[in-house]
């Protein structure tokens, strides 16, 4: 299931007309020669006819930025794709370059601030192309400091520092590269191809595609691009990558160790396999049944909220859980339930402040939650096949301590949340043996005061210092990516982007990357399981529109979170710690919940949105396989 799910995201490309349009370093078309012929698109020559009249070369200029696509360019400048396309003569959308100029017409020429910049970047780095590298701007110094390591090719000041520097660095970086050397060929790109979907089909990876081919940007490939690949008949390219897939400097000297435990702690459990977190609201859950088997997912995510299925002690309405679980389970779509929220019995020393709020913490008596996980992992057996505990305690509102009285001494529960976790642990596993316990998503947040938030990373580490390996078999995280594209990092600021990209917490991969770094210095072997991730917008039919605080929705278009989430799903797949990942979520719309709306894969005209398709259209290429 994984690698057709792997292979099927190659119809990303094809399905969305935008593809993947982030722009590409201006480098790269130079290694492309033989790309230049597929740029003019043959197929639609009646559209470059309307694009060269000179009546809409009037207009502002602006210069492509790197994570730029037409399509963000178009709605910062609230002009239509189209329109924008013709006025500049772009027949294909999908393929603009760093430093293109564009027109942006209707408004009025203004001449562009960033052109100087993008002018002096260009000229210094044509000039150093006599040099042996071209895009190190920093050579001028380099003839003093740093040529020893970045150029030991051809200047003559090389020649004493050669011997001191080859023999150290042959060892850790040329073997590892000659080794596929001797067995590759070339494999011409065609359209809807990803240098990840090539990666699968010659049973490599695409770091060591980028490194053979000395590719600067992995999401910008060309169709007609003539790469190097593994040669399909070689048997020893395909080890070679395991070990250097995990960037962790494994060079020949720490070979050995690492391949006694990395590989066999993470190649066979750790298997990305997609999900998605569905509302249960007593309306027919045959429908959503049927729209996650459209989607191909192979769990589903759902809340059992104990507040709302035990309002009075040993009285449980579980009617709509029990058909979810039952047809689930005879769709063979596996099931995580996350059990949280106490009810008010269950907190007796909770302040009629706490209790009329709508923030939620842990109940006075640990035992009852157990009984409460006992009851349920009873009642559903092996129809249910994991359970994560609890919901983001590190933030007030669902970890909020009982006696708080007003807004002005509010602040964290002081019951340990790995208590919690530890008696929920237990008595699943008496219940259930086989049933999997995750530990909770938590809120990636800075804040670090113990009235609102703790720092997740920091709460992360805590828990394993007090024994999180012993009482889980997952580690849950939440690595939502706010606006930011599934491939960026921090601090970088995607065009178009104006809040929510100054720290790591607000990045889909340097969360899983700090977590995963988490765990592997405390020798957790652990799998990483997501939880909830996804992108949510404002655009089309949202319940209600973002206030301040949530004002990141609007920076991400409906073509945007489909792009963003598909490639999210990629690159987990790739990274190999990354077991169930979740999609938040499928039918928040139609729940009625305002926030989950944002994200929902259906709107709240119960059309669905363009993620929706895009992730069908994987399923259906799968299928066809």
């Amino acid at each position: 299931m994984r690698n057709r799910w792997a292979i099927g995201l190659l119809i990303i490309a094809m399905f969305m007309q935008v593809g993947w349009a982030f722009a590409q370093d201006s480098e790269t078309p130079t290694e492309e020669e033989d790309v230049v012929v597929e740029e003019t698109t043959t197929q639609e020559p009646v559209e470059a006819e309307p694009a060269v009249e000179a009546t809409e070369v009037q207009g502002t200029q602006y210069i492509v930025q790197p994570g730029d696509n037409l399509f963000r360019i178009a709605l910062r400048f609230n002009v239509p794709l189209s329109q924008l396309a013709a006025a500049n003569g772009i027949t294909n959308p999908a393929l603009i370059y760093v430093g293109q100029v564009l027109i942006i017409p209707g408004t009025e020429p203004v001449a562009p601030t960033e052109e100087p910049t993008e002018e002096v970047t260009e000229e210094p780095t044509e000039e150093v192309t006599e040099e042996p590298t071209e895009e190190v701007t920093e050579e001028p110094t380099e003839e003093v400091t740093e040529e020893p390591t970045e150029e030991a090719t051809e200047e003559p000041t090389e020649e004493p520092t050669e011997e001191a520097t080859e023999e150290p660095t042959e060892e850790p970086t040329e073997e590892p590269t000659e080794e596929p050397q001797p067995a590759t060929e070339t494999y011409r790109v065609q359209r809807g191809d990803t240098l990840y979907t090539i990666a699968v089909r010659f049973g490599t990876t695409v770091s060591q595609l980028v490194n053979l081919n000395n590719l600067a940007n992995a999401n910008v490939i060309y169709s007609g691009q003539v790469l190097r690949v593994p040669a399909s008949g070689s048997t020893s390219d395909t080890p070679v990558p395991a070990p250097t897939e995990a960037p962790v400097a494994t060079e020949e000297p720490t070979e050995a160790p690492s391949e006694e435990t990395t590989p066999e702690a993470t190649a066979e459990p750790v298997m990305m396999e997609p999900g998605i977190e569905v509302f249960i609201t007593g309306d027919d859950v045959g429908a959503l049944v049927s729209q996650a088997q459209q989607l191909g997912v192979e769990w589903v995510k759902i809340t059992v909220n104990w507040r709302d299925v035990e309002t009075e002690q040993g009285n449980l309405n579980l009617a709509n859980i029990d058909a979810a679980v039952n047809a689930f389970n005879a769709a063979e779509i596996s099931i995580l339930l996350q059990l949280t929220s106490a009810p008010d019995w269950a907190r007796p020393s909770a302040s009629e402040f706490v209790l009329a709020s709508s923030e939620y913490g842990p109940p006075d008596d640990l035992s009852l939650f157990g009984s409460f996980a006992t009851s349920i992992a009873t009642r559903y057996g092996s129809k249910v096949q994991a359970y994560q505990i609890w919901n983001e305690p590190n933030l007030r509102r669902n970890w909020i301590d009982a006696a708080t009285t007003d807004r002005s001494n509010a602040k964290l529960s002081g019951i340990g949340y790995i208590d919690l976790l530890g008696t929920a642990y237990d008595a699943i596993k008496s219940a259930n043996p086989s049933a999997l316990v995750i530990s909770a998503g938590l809120a990636p947040t800075g804040l670090n005061d113990g009235v609102n938030a703790f720092d997740d990373r920091q709460y992360l580490q805590g828990l394993l210092a007090n024994g999180l390996a012993d009482v889980s078999d997952g580690v849950g995280v939440h690595p939502d990516g706010f606006a930011n594209p599934p491939d960026a990092r921090s601090p970088e600021q995607a065009p178009g982007v104006d809040t929510h990209f100054d720290s790591p917490r607000f990045f889909f991969l340097d969360t899983l990357e700090e977590y995963h770094t988490i765990l592997e210095s405390a020798g957790d072997g652990d799998p990483l399981w997501v939880t909830r991730f996804g992108w949510g917008t404002a655009e089309g039919n949202a319940l209600v529109q973002p206030n301040e605080f949530n004002i990141f929705l609007t920076y991400t278009s409906p073509q945007e979170q489909a792009l963003y989430t598909v490639r999210a799903f990629e690159l987990s797949s790739e990274l190999g710690y990354v077991g169930p990942m979740i999609l938040f979520n499928l039918n928040g719309c139609a729940a009625g919940l305002p926030e989950a709306c944002y994200y929902s894969l259906v709107d709240s005209s119960v059309s669905a949105r363009p993620v929706f398709n895009s992730l069908e259209s994987v399923q259906t290429v799968e299928s066809g396989e």
